[in-house]
């Protein structure tokens, strides 16, 4: 059966989860990301991005909304805001669960 994990390290500390769907996993690291960048309104999700016109979707309701192939988009767009920080690092692969 196939899995997806969504695994991560901040401040030395592991963690992961994992998801029978790959929209799970994405929404997982989507909604991780905008917690670390602490980014809770139209406000803070402007201020995360140099292009100032631009703002990602930030309300978890709009985003849920979204296909698979939006949500990749948007969570690749908040890695990028994540790079430089050596204290928070976050990715998702698809496995299988062992038998």
């Amino acid at each position: 059966m196939n899995i997806w994990v969504f695994m991560g390290r901040y401040d030395g500390e592991l963690f992961a989860s994992t998801h029978l769907t790959e929209k799970g996993a994405v929404l997982a690291g989507i909604f991780d990301i905008l917690e670390y960048l602490d980014i809770r309104d139209k406000e803070g999700a402007r201020a995360s991005q140099e292009d100032e016109d631009k703002t990602l979707p930030w309300d978890p309701d709009e985003i849920k909304a979204l296909p698979t192939p939006k949500l990749w988009e948007i969570y690749r767009e908040y890695c990028e805001h994540t790079w430089d920080d050596f204290t928070y690092e976050i990715d998702i692969h698809q496995t299988q669960v062992a038998g």
